[in-house]
């Protein structure tokens, strides 16, 4: 399961950083170039990382093949702690709201997960498996939510790496209704 620490959120930011695209890192000039936590003003509110919410991606995300650095932070939800957000520290306004998975689960058979893990040398214990949610509007003008069970993002939580992996397998949907 995704072993991620809850994100804080924060009604003013310290006035000792500095602002960059909608995001703010430490100004001190003894400072590694590599921040130790990000501030990201996101359409979620004020979001902290810190070290251990911080994943880059190997294989990004299919259409934002320029952003690799992205922060984990769980949703409050009525669904429990499966609701996680994938939130860019590149860019504050591309975040993507995922469904955690188990291996085992009644959506995507263990051995597909597994062989994704293998294909990206992720051990089984360390991998996290998240499937971007999506909310549209079907044709009676209700809201409805799916999830791409297609192509899952892998997460090795003990490299701190993920991976968007298109599954071989044509039974996942898309869109498959959650």
């Amino acid at each position: 399961m995704l072993n991620v620490a809850a994100s804080e959120v924060h009604s003013n930011p310290e006035p000792t950083l500095s602002t960059l695209a909608g995001m703010t890192t430490p100004t001190d000039p003894t400072a590694p170039t590599e921040p130790e936590n990000y501030l990201v003003e996101s359409r979620y509110g004020e979001l902290a990382f810190g070290p251990d919410q911080i994943v880059h991606m190997n294989k990004p995300v299919l259409g934002f093949p320029h952003l690799t650095k992205f922060g984990l932070a769980k949703l409050p939800s009525q669904m429990g702690n499966n609701l996680v957000l994938l939130q860019s520290l590149e860019d504050a306004n591309i975040s993507f709201p995922c469904f955690a998975l188990d291996m085992v689960n009644p959506l995507i058979d263990e051995a597909d997960l597994k062989s994704a893990c293998a294909g990206h040398n992720v051990k089984v214990e360390d991998c996290a498996i998240l499937c971007i949610l999506t909310v549209r509007q079907d044709e009676t003008g209700k809201n409805a939510v799916t999830l791409n069970l297609r192509a899952p993002i892998i997460v090795d939580s003990a490299r701190k790496l993920a991976w968007q992996t298109v599954l071989n397998n044509a039974r996942y949907p898309i869109r498959h209704p959650l």
